[in-house]
């Protein structure tokens, strides 16, 4: 999907949250019509048996932002969302279950990523001051993620918002990753620190231990 900021009305709250900028999503119809629209398409896709996967790619290509053609992601049970238009998928994509994706700013996932169960993908905030947050009445934010190629993600792990995690990298389950991730590195914790760095080409004893007969 393209941006779609350069079409949007300068001053809407859907530019606003698609800029980053301080919005609130029920003054805008439009992005209360999308949001509904998206948890119809959320549920019927979490009816559709796994083994349907023509009716899947159809549900998916109407929720989602971008898909690869014939490389369609392999979404388990669980999987929730508050647009799904805002996401992006590349190549050979899994996603476990009850993965979470609050994709109020772009969320691109690149190829040959896997993300572990219960894994959440928080591309939204909130002002840290109770008076500017003021509960269902104050400002949010939106926030852009970046998944890169290769990436594992662990399950149980946080990506916050304004987040890259590099090519190849792994991000250890239950990490809180509240910064940029460095590619070919392992992260972990909370919140997430460089436990090594993964070395460009695997040792031959690494390949004998790992292919599939």
């Amino acid at each position: 999907m393209e941006d779609e900021r350069a079409t949007l009305p300068p001053g809407s709250q859907k530019t606003r949250m698609l800029e980053g900028r301080p919005y609130h999503q029920g003054r805008d119809p439009v992005l209360v019509e999308e949001r509904r629209v998206a948890r119809r398409l959320v549920e019927q896709l979490d009816a559709i048996p796994v083994e349907e996967g023509e009716q899947r790619a159809e549900t998916m290509k109407d929720l989602f932002g971008s898909l690869v053609e014939g490389s369609y992601p392999w979404i388990e049970r669980g999987f929730k969302c508050d647009f799904g238009r805002y996401i992006t998928f590349g190549r050979d994509v899994y996603v476990n279950y009850n993965v979470t994706i609050i994709d109020c700013g772009y969320i691109k996932i690149g190829d040959r990523v896997l993300i572990g169960p219960n894994v959440s993908l928080l591309g939204a905030t909130h002002p840290i001051h109770p008076a500017l947050r003021n509960g269902t009445q104050g400002a949010e934010f939106g926030c852009r993620i970046t998944i890169c190629d290769d990436v594992w993600l662990g399950a149980g792990c946080m990506i916050l918002g304004n987040i890259t995690v590099g090519a190849g990298a792994v991000v250890g389950a239950g990490a809180v990753v509240t910064r940029d991730v460095e590619p070919m590195t392992v992260v972990a914790g909370t919140p997430a620190k460089l436990i090594r760095r993964i070395p460009a080409e695997p040792t031959t004893a690494e390949v004998q231990a790992h292919t599939v007969l």
